[in-house]
């Protein structure tokens, strides 16, 4: 059965066992904790996060670290320092029992055509290392698609070449199209994308990112046009995740959103669910 979270990071802590609980009221499964720097070497405060959320009956889930973290660096010493410390991230989820992992594969290279295959070639073998030593450890890991190596092609040769589980972030898969085929966000055709993702890790998503866009830039919005409910709704279902993180940070401008005004928006999407049928696993 299809389980639903509520995204947080370190900056909620402060209010934490507050919100957790109108997350549970809410309907929410679980809660997606940021491992933010230096959230990551905080065990303390990681640990009794964690406890707050068992107590109550709430799943917990872990997105790794991502700022300077470069999994796709051609610099081999960058690469897998890189690495190690995602697998920092898979060591506390063993250790807490979290539910699942997410990690971002990217590079702060230009993908000039005398970079590019080094660049490819390194985020491969990242997923590779990453996805053995999580799988050693018990724990799923998937790898979300953002940045310059978030298209699905990219996605689609590491769904081949190694055994990685996926993260789609459907906000980020539009903002990807938006930019490669120079389009404004407005014309950007939703249902092309859902199927371009669809056959590059349809199968083989374990989780997904759903938020939407305001303008090229403001992410972790609440949805609207033309990441539409029923768009997030079938980009999820069609892809086959298990498990679907509504990362809505704002509500109108600039507020917080709280997890009661996520819940509408979860309640919502979910509501288009029905209409889809997912895959089955590749």
């Amino acid at each position: 059965m299809r389980r639903y979270g509520w995204a947080a990071w370190k900056g909620h802590l402060d209010r934490w066992r507050e919100l957790v609980a109108e997350a549970r009221a809410s309907g929410f499964d679980y809660v997606e904790l940021s491992l933010d720097y230096p959230l990551v070497f905080q065990e303390d405060k990681l640990g009794e996060a964690v406890e707050e959320l068992k107590r109550i009956g709430l799943g917990v889930s872990f997105h790794a670290p991502w700022r300077g973290i470069d999994l796709a660096s051609p610099w081999e010493g960058i690469r897998a320092a890189s690495v190690e410390l995602v697998k920092r991230s898979i060591d506390l989820a063993s250790k807490y029992g979290a539910e699942y992992v997410v990690y971002h594969v990217t590079t702060s290279e230009k993908l000039t055509p005398d970079v590019r295959e080094a660049v490819m070639e390194a985020g491969r073998r990242s997923v590779e290392e990453v996805t053995e030593y999580a799988k050693r450890l018990g724990v799923r890991a998937a790898v979300e698609n953002v940045g310059t190596l978030g298209h699905p092609d990219y996605f689609g040769a590491l769904r081949d070449q190694t055994d990685a589980e996926f993260c789609l972030d459907f906000a980020h898969a539009v903002s990807s199209f938006m930019h490669r085929h120079k389009l404004k966000l407005d014309d950007v055709n939703v249902d092309e994308v859902i199927e371009l993702w669809k056959n590059a890790v349809g199968g083989r998503t374990l989780c997904a990112h759903v938020h939407g866009l305001e303008g090229p830039k403001r992410a972790h919005r609440p949805l609207t046009y033309p990441i539409t409910k029923r768009a997030a709704a079938k980009a999820y279902a069609l892809t086959g995740a298990e498990y679907v993180t509504f990362e809505i940070y704002y509500s109108k401008g600039n507020s917080e959103a709280t997890p009661k005004f996520v819940s509408k928006e979860m309640n919502e999407v979910k509501s288009w669910e029905k209409v889809y049928k997912a895959p089955k696993a590749l």
